[in-house]
């Protein structure tokens, strides 16, 4: 299986004015390095852009207006992206899957197909980084050779691909293992919609499921803000935070995201709902180093529950006061799978006085089975 890097430079951030690549080889060896120099038929606008920084690109002008429009290269450009028996790479790629786009409606062409990975959002995940990390700064980071020319498109592609490579080397496993790994930084360009894997919540929980690690931070909050909305019972058990609000350290969120969801569903079994909104809580459960430090600027859930004026009260718990009151442990929750999303009419509820324990007499009557009922 080959793998392809490309890149696309814009006259204005929009037009395409140059589309680079490169194809190596399952072990990242070089097969084939090109550049296509496209007339934009448009103005360039490089400088004094509103929120964009000032840009000079490899080539001159006279040069991309000397160059054939993209209609003359959209065959080979179809062909390389949408062959089959590979992995597309590409660094922030859907701003280039925008550009592709833009072109094809410009002058009337079937907008194209193909299956990719996020360098930007696979380092993302790979770093538990901020987001929109810059090729440069991701190359800087991790210590890569910069190419002379930056804002050269198969450069660029070059320079992507050796930041995969990187990540692979890193983890000791090939870049299709790794795309199963980081799901999140996968994704699919289907006519005119971009689609990341992990944009909805079922796949959120599925990459989570498979990679406690494998969202970014933003979508590690959207999972958990998701679920806490969609989640239903399925059972009932009775206990001091039945019809009560409860929130999470968001250190805790943020660095055990699969167990936080686990917990979210351990809680709607007890009537407890999961609300972030820390004012609205009757119960927080605090982090270590919350509770070690309580008076960080840092811990900002923490402060606002400890600091109500309206009389409120908002009983603080450690994570091991809340296993308690749950009947688990670190342990048994760390070995727990998943939940999976239910619908209205596949709710039934199961009173179990008690704890959420797991023992088989629980598991039993959650899969709705009458225990009187067998002889």
């Amino acid at each position: 299986m080959r793998h392809l890097s490309f890149d696309i430079e814009c006259c204005d951030g929009e037009h395409i004015c140059e589309f680079g690549y490169v194809i190596t080889n399952e072990k990242f060896k070089v097969l084939k390095k090109d550049v296509f120099i496209i007339n934009p038929d448009k103005p360039f606008v490089l400088t004094g852009r509103k929120d964009h920084k000032d840009m000079t690109l490899f080539f001159s002008e006279q040069t991309y207006f000397n160059g054939p429009l993209f209609t003359v290269y959209y065959n080979e450009i179809k062909t390389l992206l949408e062959a089959p028996d590979q992995i597309i790479v590409g660094h922030a790629i859907e701003n280039d899957i925008a550009f592709l786009r833009t072109a094809c409606k410009r002058y009337g062409l079937n907008p194209l197909s193909f299956k990719f990975l996020d360098s930007q959002k696979l380092y993302s995940g790979y770093a538990k980084g901020k987001e929109n990390i810059s090729l440069e700064a991701a190359a800087d980071i991790l210590g890569l050779d910069k190419p002379q020319y930056l804002h050269k498109s198969d450069e660029d592609a070059l320079l992507t691909i050796r930041l995969v490579e990187k990540i692979c080397m890193a983890l000791g496993v090939t870049l299709q293992d790794v795309m199963g790994l980081y799901p999140a930084a996968c994704g699919n360009s289907h006519k005119l919609n971009i689609m990341y894997t992990g944009d909805n919540l079922e796949e959120m929980m599925e990459a989570l499921s498979e990679n406690p690690e494998a969202l970014s931070n933003r979508k590690k909050g959207q999972c958990i803000k998701k679920f806490s909305k969609a989640v239903k019972p399925t059972t009932k058990i009775l206990n001091k935070l039945n019809d009560t609000q409860i929130c999470f350290s968001t250190e805790f969120e943020l660095t055990h995201t699969k167990e936080t969801v686990i917990l979210i569903q351990l809680l709607a079994n007890c009537a407890c709902k999961y609300n972030p909104l820390v004012s609205e809580d009757d119960f927080y459960v605090a982090s270590e180093s919350e509770l070690n430090e309580p008076d960080s600027k840092e811990n900002k859930r923490y402060y606002a529950a400890t600091h109500r004026e309206d009389g409120h009260i908002v009983e603080i718990l450690s994570f091991q006061d809340l296993f308690d009151i749950l009947g688990i442990s670190q342990e048994s929750l760390s070995k727990m799978d998943m939940p999976k999303l239910q619908n209205n009419s596949e709710n039934k509820f199961f009173y179990s006085t008690g704890n959420a324990s797991t023992t088989l007499g629980d598991i039993v009557r959650s899969g709705g089975v009458d225990l009187k009922e067998i002889p």
